[in-house]
């Protein structure tokens, strides 16, 4: 498989050039992070109010039926981190990957969560096994030391996150 390859040297996903052109992925990693990090449409039943149920906007034009990008991870961002959520954070990880099944990239898919009290992170540790017997694994830290910055005046300023950080190494895959 071929993808335009996304690197995470920053803490933020970009695209990288060699020799003028982008630079190939010809593994899985990019199409892991789109189909995990990427949100996925809520349904009515999720989320009430149309305008904030998220998702890509190509998904309302796709030619293939029930084909829709990303996960519903996003989903759990302001839930309290009990073990429900980590199991619904880990059915969502599966569930974005399943076009990776049915399309035969992949034979097996395991998702892994846990919470790491230190830093109030989520670790979404995902386990693919492609048909040639190879197991990698890809671990992205969700919601890393989400914090909210206050301003010097008491106000609240903005809110960062380390959503769709690397979990292990450089962030490489297969590590």
């Amino acid at each position: 498989m071929l993808d335009i390859k996304l690197t995470n040297d920053t803490g933020v996903f970009d695209v990288t050039f060699e020799n003028g052109d982008f630079t190939i992925d010809r593994g899985l990693e990019t199409a892991l992070v789109v189909s995990i990090l990427s949100d996925r449409r809520a349904s009515s039943s999720q989320v009430p109010q149309p305008e904030l149920r998220r998702g890509w906007i190509g998904d309302l034009v796709t030619s293939l039926p029930g084909y829709k990008i990303g996960s519903h991870i996003w989903l759990f961002e302001q839930s309290r981190t009990t073990q429900e959520t980590l199991s619904g954070i880990e059915d969502s990880a599966k569930k974005a990957l399943d076009w990776m099944l049915s399309s035969g990239l992949i034979v097996n898919v395991d998702a892994n969560a846990t919470y790491n009290v230190s830093d109030s992170s989520v670790l979404l540790r995902i386990t693919v096994t492609s048909p040639d017997g190879s197991v990698s694994m890809k671990a992205f830290n969700l919601w890393k030391e989400t914090v909210i910055n206050a301003k010097p005046s008491g106000t609240i300023g903005s809110i960062s996150s380390g959503y769709g950080g690397s979990g292990y190494g450089d962030g490489g895959y297969g590590e």
